[in-house]
């Protein structure tokens, strides 16, 4: 195992939260920043190693080539865009960004070339995920944020009211989090002897209580969704299932027990919002109609990276959708921002990523690798119903790390598989 490896793969997760801590440069429209700085390096370095012995190592999994391609036709296409983008520098923002979480996703993928540095690494999230939850609590109970945290930056839109954020900017962005994050103590739930099952399942209702105070419905829904796909995945693995299913149906019918008033309240909310044409359920339903017909108007090629927000402004005249101007949901936000191309791109590479968890999952012997690939199989579920919650996921750094772990899963274990038949061949007489 190499250390510098865990290391820099510790460091650069670390950063993807705390990078508000240090310093940054402005650069006109860009932003450089700790983190920014050692990705760009950490990718020249290993550019310019791989030019130096003549060999550009990329993947053993074909699908993971696929990838990478898909995000430098991404990053092309992001930059042919700007040619026709209303707002130029928001549209030059957004594919620096872009430019730097694929950087971020190779460089992982680089960098996390062993089964023990992968592992090692996801115990380093867990323990900071425990932190975040921990701390949504607190914030919740005794009102305390980062600096970070909208509920700092503008006390006036929470006049009584409680959210947690951590370290994120809003409720929204944190809850989106959680729900990426919560298969990790679910499955600890199926797997763990008795007194660490027993405290992730404490951590798992407490993602449920911070979702709920955060009033995030979308990711309430998606952990819901995780919580029966997970029963569906372990039924055959899992030991004691049927005592992990009596747990969880208890836990969730106190769940609901507790907060069912809270529950029917959301239920009422969203059917009167949507039959009177008012609140944030009709908002979102606008919204998506302003998307679809964004895409319509730029004949399927998509209005330019991060363009989204101006086309909002400049239709309903610096009004927005009741001074909502962000999409709300990330495949709306992805077709009309990118077009009906990336879309579909972003898609196959999405549905092969489910596919390829799927896969490992169900077909390897190995509990290390079939664990993860649940996680992370689970996890991006959850992230079909998540992604609407945010008003944009885009730049949120640990979306992006998040990927790039789920892909560096598939690439260890094509890696481990080469080995094997290799092994086989070898020994073979």
């Amino acid at each position: 195992m190499s250390r510098r490896n865990i290391i820099v793969a510790v460091a650069v997760a670390f950063l993807t939260f705390f990078d508000f801590l240090f310093p940054r440069i402005q650069i006109g429209p860009l932003t450089l920043t700790l983190l920014r700085v050692i990705l760009l390096a950490l990718f020249s370095f290993l550019i310019a190693k791989q030019l130096k012995d003549r060999k550009i190592i990329v993947s053993h999994s074909g699908y993971i080539n696929a990838v990478l391609l898909f995000l430098i036709t991404w990053i092309l296409y992001g930059l042919l865009q700007t040619t026709w983008a209303i707002d130029k520098t928001s549209a030059i923002k957004q594919v620096y960004y872009l430019g730097l979480f694929a950087v971020l996703i190779y460089t992982m993928l680089m960098f996390l070339d062993s089964i023990r540095i992968f592992v090692r690494l996801n115990q380093f999230l867990y323990c900071m995920a425990v932190f975040f939850i921990v701390y949504g609590v607190a914030e919740l109970t005794l009102n305390i944020h980062f600096p970070t945290s909208r509920v700092v930056l503008e006390p006036q839109l929470y006049h009584n009211v409680q959210r947690a954020t951590a370290v994120f900017y809003n409720e929204n962005d944190f809850s989106f989090y959680l729900v990426l994050v919560a298969p990790m103590f679910l499955l600890n739930i199926f797997y763990k002897k008795r007194i660490e099952r027993a405290v992730n399942l404490l951590f798992f209702i407490m993602i449920f209580y911070i979702v709920m105070a955060n009033d995030s419905r979308v990711c309430l829904i998606a952990l819901f969704i995780q919580v029966i796909a997970g029963l569906w995945l372990e039924r055959k693995t899992a030991r004691n299932m049927k005592y992990h299913l009596m747990v969880l149906v208890l836990s969730g019918l106190a769940i609901l027990t507790l907060f069912r008033g809270y529950l029917q309240h959301a239920y009422e909310l969203i059917m009167y919002q949507l039959s009177t044409g008012s609140g944030s359920a009709a908002i979102r339903r606008e919204l998506i109609s302003k998307g679809i017909e964004f895409v319509k108007n730029s004949y399927l090629l998509g209005i330019g990276p991060g363009n989204f927000e101006t086309n909002v402004y400049m239709m309903t005249s610096g009004k927005g959708i009741s001074g909502i101007f962000n999409a709300h949901n990330w495949w709306i936000e992805l077709v009309a921002n990118y077009g009906l191309f990336i879309f579909v791109l972003y898609a196959a590479m999405f549905m092969g990523l489910l596919v390829h968890l799927r896969w490992v999952q169900k077909k390897v012997n190995s509990r290390v690798y079939s664990r993860y690939a649940s996680y992370f199989l689970l996890s991006f579920i959850g992230f079909i119903f998540s992604s609407l919650s945010s008003s944009s996921i885009f730049y949120i750094w640990y979306q992006w790390l998040h990927l790039a772990l789920a892909l560096s899963l598939i690439d260890i274990y094509h890696e481990y598989q080469a080995n094997t038949v290799s092994k086989k061949c070898i020994n073979a007489p």
